[in-house]
């Protein structure tokens, strides 16, 4: 399902936080940048189109939109510190060696409201930068924000190694988490 251009609804304002449009000045008064390039964006804040942000200089960044829902994302996870995990099932089967029989096992979590006393962004560990790591006591979570791509294969076989709970947020409806 093709959804055409995609407007940048986020930008960085005079304080370096991610900002939506509907929350500062229309125009060349919001005093925003874009969170890919840096360069001075306006508020289109009109009647007819939605509400984004466009670069003053009318030129179309190419990660423009990619970074800034990527930086909102990781800014709303510190700010909130929580995650609504959603439920799980695996189910695996097994033939005995020696009988011949076939042996069924299935595990189910239920969706899960998880806090974190806190969440670090871009925290390096052994082999990877993960998005953020959230904390709760000794436990760590690895979070993956996904816009454009899902964790490739490299990076999974490194987080599985460093043996955290893991989850990658899918943010592009049209590419849904892979992992």
């Amino acid at each position: 399902m093709s959804r055409g251009k995609s407007l940048m609804s986020f930008a960085i304002n005079d304080c370096e936080a991610i900002v939506s449009v509907e929350h500062v000045d229309r125009g060349a008064a919001c005093g925003c940048f874009c969170p890919a390039c840096g360069e001075a964006v306006v508020a289109k804040q009109g009647d007819r189109r939605m509400w984004h942000f466009a670069h003053m200089s009318g030129a179309d960044c190419a990660t423009g939109v990619e970074t800034a829902l990527h930086k909102a994302a990781k800014q709303i996870l510190l700010e909130r510190r929580e995650l609504m995990v959603p439920a799980m099932s695996v189910s695996a089967s097994a033939v005995g060696p020696h009988s011949g029989r076939t042996y069924y096992a299935e595990a189910r979590r239920p969706e899960a409201h998880q806090l974190f006393e806190l969440v670090k962004l871009e925290q390096p560990t052994a082999t990877i930068i993960p998005d953020a790591i959230g904390v709760n006591g000794d436990e760590k979570w690895i979070v993956e924000i996904a816009v454009t791509h899902s964790v490739n294969d490299e990076k999974k076989i490194m987080v599985e190694q460093l043996n955290f709970p893991a989850i990658e947020i899918a943010l592009n409806l049209d590419r849904p988490a892979q992992w």
